[in-house]
């Protein structure tokens, strides 16, 4: 886990148990190269990256309630005015207005400053990153371990990089947050500032119409420090919200633990490694936070998050393989079993017909009613399905290796068949020992995400039908069906984003 801020960025390595000690990178060319340099050395980490800057900017605004596409066009029109050329822009939904037409209430935010997290990010480049997320959003899942997750609450945090930042929450709703330098040296001076800025703050409030009666405050932060405030003439709200990171690292880790335990049905929750960075202020809760629990994407960009959705693909298709392998040898054991039974039938049918013949000859008694093409046809199908128990894993590698490449195509479904007549494929082999070494396979799946460009979703997908052909075992692909314009089908907003292919899959070294 990353922390980034304007002087450089804190390093954490570990798991949601226990931390490695932090490493600290100034914001310049050493820093980057140092960064590198400890990522190259051991197996490439999952990374989040949470961003603590004075350049992010807050707005709350209200959008008209409207669904899919035309939602996403309304952002986006207004995240570009409100931030002109910036990159790095989020836009989060935080529920309806409750009167008039009920409007969408959202919270746009933005790093208005892109030079002070590019570097980091192109240092980054190639590992996987699981997101850029912003510290003041993020901070609000920690209003429930404070007892503060209704009403208005200024939760106050001392990070180990000397800053001292405050976000005001409504009801678990961001309105404005702000960052502010503390001095170095000894606590009490720190404490003094504290206690200063913690006040202009709540005169703020006051001053923009919102009273500070009512008001929770929870200043977060080492126990030294809190020593210090306490000593300090503050206002009633503040001391009584003094909280030990330490602690409330120790409450979170738990409270992870046992949410993993109810997920997994393992684990003790022994074991959990907190308060061992005396100088770090608050910045291995939020480590903490970060790692135990899956906060959203704010600022990365596609190209960032790629690796990741990537490996995310690959193992949501695995875990589809391997339910599907499971699947098909079962069928496969069901058909084995089925086709011994039908050859052995075969068998004593051919036995009766022998025996009647001789009969016939003997008696000379009518022909037999089993015409011998009959017999040949049952042989014939007891054969074919012997020969014909095809496994799910060469479908699985060859469709698996061509979709490692497209994370925005999901896969929805696969079907493969014997190659028949019925099946009125116009370039199937005319001999029967040919077709007994092709299956007809039939892909289903999806674009997601899908924005609404169709010729876009269309070209992706015609992209994966060449990688298909690009496999010697695969011949004859064909696009059976592309994501259609909801226009066409009468659907105004539900565009259709789903796609299919054919194929036949050679299963000759099986």
């Amino acid at each position: 886990m990353l922390i980034v801020r304007a002087g450089g960025a804190r390093l954490y390595r570990g798991s949601h148990r226990t931390f490695a000690p932090a490493v600290d990178f100034a914001a310049e060319e050493a820093g980057y190269a140092g960064l590198r340099q400890v990522l190259e050395r051991g197996p490439p980490p999952l990374i989040h990256l949470l961003v603590d800057l004075i350049e992010e900017d807050f707005r709350r605004e209200t959008t008209p309630h409207v669904i899919g596409r035309g939602r996403r066009a309304i952002l986006a029109t207004r995240s570009a005015r409100l931030f002109p050329g910036v990159p790095h822009v989020s836009a989060r939904r935080e529920g309806r207005t409750p009167e008039g037409r009920r409007d969408d209430r959202v919270l746009f935010s933005a790093i208005v400053r892109p030079e002070r997290l590019q570097p980091w990010l192109e240092v980054l480049q190639g590992y996987e990153v699981a997101g850029v997320h912003s510290l003041p959003i993020a901070s609000a899942r920690l209003l429930p371990l404070l007892g503060a997750d209704a009403g208005r609450v200024l939760l106050v945090t001392a990070s180990g990089g000397g800053d001292l930042r405050q976000t005001f929450f409504e009801d678990g709703r961001l309105t404005l947050s702000r960052l502010a330098p503390l001095p170095s040296g000894e606590s009490g001076e720190r404490a003094r500032r504290i206690v200063a800025e913690v006040e202009r703050l709540v005169q703020h409030l006051d001053r923009s119409g919102r009273s500070a009666r009512g008001l929770q405050i929870r200043l977060v932060a080492d126990p030294g420090l809190l020593a210090a405030v306490r000593e300090e003439e503050s206002p009633r709200e503040l001391s009584e919200g003094l909280v030990d990171a330490a602690a409330l690292e120790i409450r979170l880790g738990r409270r992870l633990e046992r949410r993993r335990v109810r997920r997994r049905g393992r684990g003790t929750g022994a074991g959990i490694d907190a308060g061992g960075d005396p100088d770090g202020g608050c910045d291995r809760v939020f480590a903490r936070l970060a790692l135990g629990r899956r906060l959203p994407n704010h600022y990365a960009p596609a190209g960032t998050l790629a690796p990741h959705r990537t490996k995310q693909a690959g193992r949501a298709l695995g875990a589809a393989g391997l339910a599907m392998l499971l699947a098909g040898t079962a069928w496969s054991g069901a058909a084995w079993r089925r086709s011994d039974d039908l050859a052995a039938a075969s068998e004593a049918l051919a036995r009766q017909a022998q025996g009647y013949e001789a009969r016939h000859r003997a008696e000379r008694q009518p022909e037999s009613k089993v015409a011998p093409a009959d017999l040949r046809l049952a042989v014939e199908t007891a054969q074919r399905l012997d020969a014909g128990r095809v496994g799910v894993l060469p479908v699985l590698r060859a469709v698996s290796e061509a979709l490692a490449g497209y994370p925005d195509l999901r896969l929805e479904g696969i079907e493969w068949f014997e190659v028949s007549e019925r099946d009125g494929w116009p370039d199937a082999p005319d001999d029967g020992a040919s077709r007994a070494h092709l299956r007809v396979v039939h892909l289903r799946g999806r674009v997601e995400p899908f924005n609404g460009h169709y010729r876009a979703a269309h070209d992706e997908v015609f992209r994966f039908a060449n990688g298909l052909k690009a496999n010697p075992r695969l011949s004859e692909v064909d696009v059976t069906d592309l994501p259609r314009d909801p226009g066409e089908s009468g659907h105004r907003y539900r565009p259709e984003a789903g796609f299919a292919l054919r194929m036949m899959l050679d299963v000759r070294d099986d």
